[in-house]
């Protein structure tokens, strides 16, 4: 094993084992076999970063998250592996999520050092430093899953405005998760001359988007209840739809973070296949001649 896959084990290690002990009465009801799922998903998640042998194909990697993500999904909603309501904070999903955001971060990090080289660092101009700033976003994003931040922010902005919590205000944090969405695509438009490099990858980062910006458009309609008993006169409809908009809200939120995972495996092979190369510096200027 190389650097990578020692950081990204370890990371990952501490992650589960850290949210498993934290939460063990909660994952006591699913017998701990969570455990055996995320063990597998590390696997798979440190195999990307192998710099020799068989690599994973881009195929194989979407059955297997797929697996994973059926499988988490199943394990919290079969045992009820949460406090309030399923896919909540601190259940499995929330832990898986913060996995793949993680794992996405050092892959980034990854792209960033291919590309970089032994160049000494250009400044923030420099096209390859996108992966650098896709790396500490996604960095930050699993930080914001584990401490929520974006809803510290939302209580926070209601203190200083002196704002009562109503039906409207109470969905400013699910809409600022779609503010990081229209930040993100602002910034890679910054730096489009080294996105579209890698250009095989572009069609996994249009996914992830969808996905990011679908599971925005569920979280904000099922914040609270009062849209679907405004759209539906059925009290029990209403019920029905607004549980399940939550619940299909975070399997988007999972498969979005599996597109992105997959995109930067797939400029990580393009790196690695020589298809692309390192950033190589503009040439100096000749001396001129006394």
């Amino acid at each position: 094993m190389n650097k990578w896959q020692w950081g990204l084990l370890g990371t990952l290690f501490v992650v589960i084992v850290g949210s498993t002990l934290q939460h063990r009465e909660l994952y006591a009801k699913g017998y701990f076999l969570h455990l055996a799922v995320f063990a597998a998903y590390t696997v798979t998640a440190c195999m990307l970063l192998r710099e020799e042998g068989e690599k994973t194909t881009i195929g194989r990697l979407m059955v297997v998250l797929g697996l994973i993500i059926f499988s988490v999904t199943s394990l919290e909603l079969g045992f009820e592996i949460y406090r309030r309501k399923p896919f909540d904070e601190p259940g499995l999903v929330t832990l898986l999520s913060i996995c793949q955001l993680l794992t996405v971060s050092i892959l980034a990090m990854k792209v960033f050092c291919l590309r970089k080289g032994d160049n000494p660092f250009a400044g923030i101009k420099a096209q390859y430093v996108i992966w650098f700033i896709i790396g500490m976003g996604f960095l930050y994003l699993a930080f914001d899953e584990k401490m929520l931040f974006h809803e510290g922010i939302d209580r926070t902005g209601h203190k200083i405005l002196h704002m009562s919590l109503d039906s409207i205000s109470s969905r400013a944090d699910d809409v600022l998760v779609g503010i990081y969405g229209i930040v993100a695509l602002f910034v890679l438009n910054l730096y489009k001359k080294e996105i579209k490099l890698f250009r095989k990858s572009l069609r996994y980062f249009h996914f992830g988007f969808g996905m990011l910006f679908a599971s925005v458009i569920c979280d904000v309609t099922a914040s609270n209840i009062d849209f679907f008993s405004w759209v539906f006169e059925n009290q029990e409809t209403a019920h029905a739809v607004f549980y399940y908009t939550n619940l299909v809200e975070e399997i988007f939120k999972l498969m979005g973070e599996s597109f992105f995972l997959t995109a930067l495996y797939k400029c990580l092979l393009l790196l690695r296949s020589g298809e692309i190369a390192g950033f190589e510096p503009a040439p100096a200027d000749p001396e001129p001649i006394s």
